[in-house]
């Protein structure tokens, strides 16, 4: 079968040497990109590579600096994102644009144009809710959006774009927040888009689903395009043109099959018992969660976005109270806040890195710094360990292979991953006794996530206990020696790896027996 390409028809969407500069960074470099109806198009490359603000560009959010951006053929200005909404072309962000605590009817209608400034006709209504109803929303007035599931609201942003015709989905780590059951779901619906003559843009790091299912591939790097045609080249080729060196491959692969936990095991470190939590609203969000971690072991939390595990992650960390009994080492911590278990040996990296583990406006060097800084004002020339401040901060850059190495640079100039590698890196170092990770490698590329897989096998070799919590089924059998699958709040399966299958934890993470 002939592709639009080959066949030589305009793409519905297309960049043509697009160049945009902030300041000395050329965040992209005469990109250019075809994206065509009928496809499912993956845009792939290393954090940092300017995927981001190229879509960001198409989609109206930001405006190049140089070259064209063309719709069917035809060279167009998007000024905002509402002229590329007008003109057909969506973004679903990968944190939801809608309003919780209204109903889907409700976000729906402030989609329409002018919705949120004028009351909507009746007749307005009447179609806005016949056409969630066809979308499968069986009471879209009645139903508020707080009470879906995570991929319900993925395929709420989705049929809100629709619903203002849409006919070009740029859609921005779209599964990184769902199970394996709902991405088969979610790529299902975009593969019934594409045949509808849908163009379909996906930007992601997973690169089995860029195998499985795209059409088309663009690799981006260094601002740069570097690889774009139709079907996935094998996966050497494609880590080549991702991370231009063949020798960093193999860190990858390290990520995919890397070994078991240390085959000895030490005492129980962290021991939770009947863990309970209440979320702002009232509502039992973990119901009764035991468990314990041994010296040394992973335990990987796993299951879709939603079924309590940020709360439970968050009351380990100390940021939510919680009933029960939370023990480190054999003291009871449940009652400490997050300093206190810092001191008592744990250390987390949280969901909400901007709400609680990063000072954007703060430098790179401060922001690694900062327990060092904590209870003292200043570190002078030499820190507690031993070393420099500037050696101290370069160590944790180049060992998390954070880019640029700019220890003065203001954090909010990094790249989202670079950034989250700047965290992860900091709660690393150091002794501890227990290390927690919410979703670590979210949104980073393959090198940067087999990175952090080796610090983690590193720390686990020095005896500390981990909690890693993900959404990623293939990732919690890769670093996890037990899982801990949560639906509802509950503590669905609890079993060691080696002893279950994908499919198991997958139906458990959906919640069947």
């Amino acid at each position: 079968m002939m592709t639009d390409s080959q066949m030589g028809r305009a793409p519905a969407l297309q960049a043509s040497d697009v160049t945009k500069v902030f300041g000395d960074l050329r965040a992209n470099d005469s990109v250019s990109l075809s994206v065509f109806a009928g496809e499912v198009h993956a845009v792939v490359g290393e954090n940092g590579a300017g995927k981001t603000t190229l879509m960001r560009m198409l989609s109206g959010e930001l405006q190049p600096d140089a070259g064209v951006i063309s719709l069917d053929g035809v060279p167009k200005t998007l000024r905002n994102p509402q002229e590329a909404v007008a003109s057909g072309i969506g973004l679903v962000h990968q944190h939801y644009s809608v309003i919780p605590d209204f109903s889907l009817l409700d976000n729906l209608l402030l989609t329409v144009p002018g919705g949120s400034f004028r009351r909507l006709t009746n007749s307005q209504r009447r179609q806005a809710l016949q056409f969630l109803r066809d979308e499968g929303f069986p009471a879209p007035d009645r139903t508020l959006i707080k009470e879906l599931a995570v991929d319900e609201v993925q395929r709420f942003e989705i049929s809100k774009l629709l619903y203002v015709g849409a006919r070009i989905l740029i859609l921005d780590e779209p599964t990184a927040v769902l199970g394996p059951i709902e991405i088969d779901r979610l790529y299902s619906r975009l593969a019934d888009l594409a045949n509808e003559g849908k163009a379909i843009v996906v930007i992601t790091h997973k690169l089995r689903e860029v195998e499985r299912y795209a059409q088309r591939v663009t690799v981006m790097r260094g601002g740069r395009t570097v690889l774009s045609q139709d079907s996935c080249p094998p996966r050497p080729a494609l880590l080549s043109a991702m991370f231009g060196d063949e020798a960093r491959i193999h860190a990858e692969e390290e990520l995919e099959t890397a070994s078991a936990a240390a085959e000895r095991l030490g005492d129980v470190v962290l021991d939770v018992s009947g863990i309970s939590v209440l979320g702002s609203d009232g509502r039992l969000r973990v119901d009764d969660v035991s468990f314990t971690v041994r010296a040394g072991q992973v335990l990987a939390v796993v299951g879709v976005e939603g079924n309590g595990q940020t709360y439970l992650m968050d009351s380990l960390a100390g940021l939510q109270s919680c009933t029960g009994e939370v023990t480190l080492n054999g003291k009871d911590i449940a009652q400490l806040g997050p300093r206190e278990r810092y001191e008592a040996g744990l250390r987390a990296v949280t969901e909400d890195r901007l709400k609680w583990d990063v000072f954007r406006s703060a430098s790179v060097s401060e922001n690694v710094l900062v327990h060092e800084y904590a209870g003292r004002g200043s570190l002078g020339y030499v820190n507690p360990r031993g070393k420099t401040v500037v050696e101290l901060v370069t160590d944790v850059l180049h060992k998390f292979d954070v880019r640029p190495v700019a220890p003065k640079l203001a954090l909010s100039k990094l790249s989202g991953g670079n950034q989250q590698r700047a965290v992860v890196g900091r709660e690393s170092t150091g002794e501890k006794a227990v290390l927690l990770l919410s979703h670590p490698t979210r949104g980073l590329d393959v090198m940067g996530a087999a990175i952090i897989l080796e610090d983690v096998r590193s720390q686990q070799a020095q005896g500390t206990a981990v909690v890693w919590n993900t959404a990623d089924l293939d990732e919690a059998f890769v670093v996890g020696d037990v899982l801990l699958v949560m639906f509802q709040g509950r503590a669905a399966l609890l079993v060691d790896r080696r002893s279950t299958s994908h499919e198991v934890v997958a139906a458990a993470m959906s919640g069947a027996n």
